[in-house]
């Protein structure tokens, strides 16, 4: 039997939970202090309205002013719970061993009365980038998200919700679910404080529920998967400028190459 991934940061509570329900929260990760540096950099309106996610070009979060979007890639806090649940390959030579790769960072606004996507993924059909397994002690995730809550989410005021368990079903989504035209009990949405983090598995069945508060939901989301699917997000000369030789190894390949968007072709 293969030894066990050692990471004395990670309990076995930790473990078993985001085993069992697909996702773990990770309380107060972020001071008081440090959300308000993160609130006060998102780009706003002349009128002082943050902007919303479809006016802003992809992972131009990277950009910010702020230099603690950029620390968030490899929070010391959260980097224990990535190496931890995601998957590494020893025999992904041309991949440097057991590193981590961010592939998606965003922020996300709701306002009252706001939804955002519907249910979406599970472990059926069965899709190898996002694949969720358990073998000799081991949790294997390809493809993990982490939202970082900087407002707090209290019960039945939607934002992040999901199928607990679901990353292990055995059949797929019915469309009246993923639709949200039948909404079953088991559905969750978790209470979350200002400041924590949720690390789910993107095979877990998980989408966006109505938000209720009087308040904006602002969360940001940061993706990343295994050394051996590196899924780079084409970035600009500005952004990898910006980051530290230890963050560009999350966005650049081995070589220190790095996706431009100038180069892609849509």
């Amino acid at each position: 039997m293969a030894d066990p991934k050692k990471n004395s940061e990670v309990s076995e509570i930790e473990q078993y939970l985001f085993d069992s329900q697909g996702y773990l929260i990770v309380e107060n990760v972020l001071a008081e202090d440090d959300i308000q540096r993160l609130i006060s950099a998102l780009p706003r309106t002349p009128e002082g309205d943050v902007l919303c996610n479809d006016d802003l070009p992809d992972d131009s979060i990277l950009e910010y002013d702020e230099p603690l979007y950029r620390e968030l890639i490899n929070h010391p806090k959260l980097l224990p719970y990535l190496e931890h649940f995601l998957t590494a390959c020893d025999f992904a030579a041309i991949w440097q061993k057991d590193q981590i790769y961010l592939c998606h960072a965003q922020h996300f606004i709701l306002k009252k009365g706001e939804t955002g996507t519907w249910f979406h993924n599970g472990n059926i059909p069965y899709l190898p980038s996002i694949s969720y397994a358990v073998r000799e002690g081991n949790i294997y995730a390809n493809f993990i998200g982490v939202i970082w809550c900087l407002t707090e989410v209290l019960p039945e005021r939607g934002g992040f919700w999901c199928i607990p368990g679901s990353h292990k079903a055995n059949f797929p989504l019915p469309r009246d679910i993923e639709e949200y035209k039948f909404i079953p009990e088991c559905a969750h949405q978790p209470t979350v404080s200002a400041g924590s983090a949720i690390i789910f598995a993107e095979a877990l069945t998980h989408g966006t529920k109505t938000w209720q508060a009087d308040h904006e939901r602002i969360s940001l989301i940061y993706k990343y998967v295994s050394n051996y699917l590196p899924l780079l997000r084409p970035m600009t000369q500005k952004a990898v400028d910006l980051l530290t030789p230890e963050q560009l190894k999350f966005v650049t390949f081995p070589d220190g190459r790095f996706v431009r968007k100038e180069d892609v072709i849509l």
